[in-house]
This record gives C-alpha cells, structure tokens and sequence, in this order.
C-alpha cells in the first residue's frame, strides 16, 4: 500500500484564503465538494465559517478581497452564495465607514470586469445583497 498524504494542520484562515482565491482548482474546495456534494456552496459554507472564527486583525484586509474575488466566481443561479458573502463583507467591515470602504473596492472591482460577464454579474448580486446601488458603467 502507498502512503497517505499527510495533512498538516493551518488556521481556518488560511485554508479560507486558499478556497476562496484558488476556487475551484484549490485543493480544499475540492476536498469540501467531494465531501458535501455543495459545488458553490463551498464559498457560502467558507464565509458563514470565516465568521464564526477567530482572525487576526492582520489577516481581515485580505479576507475581504479574497470573498470579492469569490463572489466574481460564483454563479448566478445562487443568490444564496451573494447573501454570505454580503453577510461575511459586513462582518470584517462593520460601520457605515466600512461600508463606504467596501463600496470603493467592489466599485474599482466592478469597473474592471467585461460587462455582461459572469464576473460582474457576481458583483453586481453583491451590490444587490449589501443594498448598495450598481454604479453606472462610464461611456467608452
């Protein structure tokens, strides 16, 4: 028999980190979907867990963009995936400064997806879900 791969313990952070930015080819979504048949849902399951866990300060500037770069991800048939990570953006950024926050980055995120894509889509069901308003595209 070969050997199992030996799995070294990281903080839930980290393994987040690694979910939501890699998407679909990290090992971890793969593990998940394997596990609970979730496709998706992996992102809505990441994002409730990542705030129900302890996170360093340090580390909640990149969880934000790492649940936008997600949402851009996700398909649009789920709103449900939007509704999370809305709930977990708001969770890291709490306050109606850290709204306005929130708001630049999904802007200058927004503002560099192809329009009509799958990618602003994604964000736009995000604008959606934080009750935010979608931002005009500029005449080209």
């Amino acid at each position: 028999m070969g050997k199992k791969k030996v799995v070294v313990p990281r903080p839930f952070h980290e393994v987040a980190f690694e979910i939501l930015e890699g998407g679909r080819e990290s090992e971890g979504y793969k593990k998940l979907d394997e596990w609970v048949s979730y496709g998706q849902y992996v992102t809505l399951v990441v994002a409730y867990l990542l705030t129900r866990c302890v996170v360093p300060e340090e580390a909640q500037p990149r969880i934000v963009l790492a649940l936008i770069a997600a949402s851009k991800k996700a398909l649009l048939e789920n709103a449900e995936v939007g509704t999370a990570v809305a709930f977990a953006l708001t969770h890291f950024k709490p306050g109606k400064k850290g709204l306005k926050e929130l708001e630049k980055l999904l802007l200058a995120e927004y503002l560099v997806t192809e329009e009509d894509s799958d990618e602003a889509n994604g964000l736009e069901e995000l604008f959606y879900a934080l009750e935010l308003e979608v931002p005009e595209r500029p005449e080209k």
